[in-house]
């Protein structure tokens, strides 16, 4: 369990100009359609976090089972423009990895990461989001002088507020060979499954909205090093 306060913590707040307007303060005039940036002394800012971990060997799944489970109280003070805006966020996590132990050969790994977020200001409605992370991963070395490895990745995300929500699934593999006592061999592929990017879904009550941002595509890399 941990517990930070944060006194005097620094906020910045916004005033909007809608006509041409003299501040004294600075003797300066400022052209309408501005907006003047400034940063505040508002108070305090806490967190408070803790988290409850166990880890057993399981003979029926023949593998290590870890379990974490997290909670996460936040409050920042803040401002919307002039107006003050305070914020406080709650989380919530659960973590569970699992590492196969039935052969020295092979290893399978699998990880799962939930986190579930609240966040609620003064002047909004509370806000909840999603986030999941499951992934699957295989290691061998069954065939002598090779280690080859394989990772299934899948992110989603939901905001309930606007029914907001974003799915991605990559695929990452490699081979390695040593060719010697010093020298290493690696071919590397990334985003094997062409599909790192980002897809938004988003529904309304008035329209549906779809949004796909790509990013680096698939690709293959060779790498050699050596030892000194």
């Amino acid at each position: 369990m941990e517990y930070q306060i944060l006194n005097d913590f620094i906020a910045q707040r916004s005033r909007f100009f809608i006509q041409e307007t003299y501040l004294p303060q600075y003797n300066y005039t400022v052209l309408q359609g501005a907006t003047l940036y400034s940063v505040e002394n508002s108070g305090t800012q806490q967190l408070l976090s803790g988290q409850l971990d166990y880890s057993t060997l399981s003979n029926f799944l023949k593998s290590s089972v870890k379990l974490a489970i997290g909670y996460t109280y936040e409050h920042t003070p803040a401002f919307a423009q002039e107006e003050r805006n305070d914020w406080d966020r709650n989380q919530f996590t659960l973590n569970v990895g699992l590492i196969s132990n039935f052969s020295r050969k092979i290893e399978i790994s699998i990880n799962s990461s939930t986190d579930l977020n609240r966040l609620k200001s003064k002047q909004s409605e509370a806000s909840d989001m999603l986030n999941e992370r499951v992934s699957l991963g295989v290691r061998t070395s069954i065939i002598p002088k090779f280690t080859l490895k394989a990772t299934l990745s899948h992110s989603y995300y939901k905001q309930f507020t606007d029914n907001q929500q974003t799915n991605n699934t990559t695929l990452e593999a490699s081979i390695a060979r040593k060719l010697g006592k010093n020298i290493d061999f690696s071919l590397n592929g990334y985003n094997l499954l062409d599909s790192q990017k980002s897809e938004t879904l988003l529904k309304t009550a008035e329209y549906t909205g779809f949004s796909r941002i790509a990013t680096t595509g698939r690709c293959i890399m060779a790498s050699l090093s050596y030892k000194f």
